[in-house]
């Protein structure tokens, strides 16, 4: 089999979609049955090497010739811009198609063209499309209107012309099938998998890797995610304060770790104040190595988004041996079932209670540690390309 995959979502840092590619991509160069594997890039066909940067990898560092090439990079950050401006948009769907076309033109029927992030260019063989989610459709005024404009165009026409469906959670499936009454049975449901650098953590091995932090092992609540409406940072923050209130004795600091993103330019100031005050600790951009070691020392994860295709923080830190606090009716509540502490996302007091509870309640956190290990032991990024690979055929 001859296969190229989408890869412009393994440039720079590496976010949900950047990590689902990545690790695909390493389990299908690992298959003999694969003889030719190329990733296509802003229209053009790039081998594995100049992009498969260890980011994917928590454990390792990317050294000098593995990072990616400036001309990846500059395309990369047009095409963010693109997705934000009208005219950048029109500008990018002329171009786009005409390169892609060049690019692909000595593959034919016997041949597969998987897109990992939605777009789906003119391919001659076996056209395989993973739409991750459809928040874009569920929550527009979570993003640019340029985005939605863009992402959704392509997800239509992705589902015109797509052979076979993949996506990361059943509740997804149901929206794809509901949405756009595509059949059912051309749908595959490949669960992710996190990780192996995310594992319960000894306090001496926690203490010897993050002395630089100044945190507590198991002495914070912990929030991972790029920063954008979705995410629910500022109904977290208000909970949090509810929370410092009602459990003054037990209460714990938050720990937040991100990038910023779209629109979050208030809610960074409410960070700044409440680091200010000592109750808040803002990381910033924290690198990928960093993160499993974050996970295993806090005392829960608190992940109260609005919506997502999967969740990825939740398996993590379930991996990690950490209780989790997340939101009820979504696709992380399909994840974690009763192994995390299910919350309705848009009440501030149901967050605030479910953090006193694991402050407070040191029988319901090593229950919720346990299930979480044994549920996210089902979960593996080996059985996610076996899937796939069911969908190439």
């Amino acid at each position: 089999m001859r296969l190229v995959m989408g890869g412009e979502s393994l440039e720079g840092p590496l976010t949900g979609i950047g990590q689902y590619t990545y690790h695909l991509a390493k389990g299908m160069l690992a298959r003999p049955d694969i003889e030719d594997f190329k990733f296509l890039a802003h229209g053009r066909l790039q081998d594995p090497s100049a992009l498969m940067v260890s980011g994917g990898n928590a454990d390792s560092e990317a050294t000098e010739n593995q990072k990616p090439s400036r001309l990846n990079a500059a395309l990369g950050q047009a095409r963010s811009i693109a997705a934000q401006s009208r005219a950048a948009v029109a500008l990018y769907e002329r171009l786009m198609p005409r390169l892609e076309r060049y690019s692909l033109r000595h593959y034919g029927p016997a041949d597969v063209y998987h897109s990992p992030n939605y777009m789906l260019p003119d391919f001659p063989g076996r056209r395989i499309v993973s739409i991750l989610d459809l928040s874009t459709y569920r929550y527009p005024e979570h993003h640019p209107e340029a985005r939605v404009r863009f992402v959704n165009q392509h997800i239509e026409k992705s589902i015109k012309h797509a052979d076979h469906i993949i996506t990361i959670s059943n509740l997804v499936k149901g929206e794809i099938v509901e949405r756009f009454r595509y059949p059912e049975e051309r749908i595959t449901v490949t669960y992710l998998g996190a990780d192996n650098a995310f594992r319960p953590l000894s306090k001496s091995e926690f203490l010897k890797k993050m002395q630089g932090l100044k945190i507590a092992y198991k002495g914070y609540f912990l929030f991972v995610s790029s920063i954008e409406p979705r995410k629910n940072l500022d109904r977290l923050l208000d909970a949090y304060i509810q929370y410092r209130s009602d459990c003054k004795v037990t209460a714990l600091p938050l720990v937040v770790a991100g990038i910023p993103g779209w629109k979050s330019q208030n809610i960074h100031s409410r960070l700044t104040q409440l680091e200010t005050k000592g109750l808040v600790k803002y990381l910033g951009y924290v690198e990928q190595k960093t993160i499993p070691k974050l996970m295993a020392g806090a005392k829960g994860l608190v992940y109260p988004s609005i919506y997502e295709g999967f969740g990825l923080p939740v398996l993590e830190a379930m991996q990690s041996g950490t209780a989790v606090i997340t939101s009820a009716k979504t696709s992380m509540a399909e994840i974690g079932g009763s192994s995390v502490f299910s919350v309705d996302p848009y009440s501030v007091p149901d967050i605030a209670d479910a953090m006193c509870e694991l402050s407070e309640n040191q029988k319901v956190v090593n229950q919720l540690e346990i299930a979480g290990a044994r549920i996210a032991a089902r979960f593996s990024w080996r059985e996610c390309v076996e899937k796939t690979l069911t969908a190439y055929a």
